[in-house]
């Protein structure tokens, strides 16, 4: 499996903002899920390690307007690099 470069925090030349650099994208879709779950997990790490539920309750109150939901279970696939978006299960 192929390890992620560390993402880069760079300044825009042309409006001097920040930019985040994304690691190169190429791969298999499985690789794709690998990498996103990675980046899921560190991002998590850096939140303090919430727990399933907490992040299902805040995404809850953050999404309340659009009735949008995040299951621990599907939480559980994305962390782990098993989640099947729909976009899989139209190909």
């Amino acid at each position: 499996m192929r390890r992620l470069r560390p993402s880069l925090a760079c300044r825009s030349p042309t409006t001097g903002n920040r930019a985040i650099v994304l690691p190169d994208i190429t791969g298999s879709y499985e690789e794709l899920l690998r990498q996103q779950a990675d980046q899921l997990a560190g991002l998590k790490i850096r939140a303090g390690n919430p727990s399933l539920r907490t992040i299902e309750k805040r995404a809850q109150e953050l999404f309340a307007a659009e009735g949008v939901s995040l299951a621990p279970s599907t939480l559980s696939g994305l962390f782990n690099g098993s989640y099947a978006s729909r976009s899989r299960l139209q190909v």
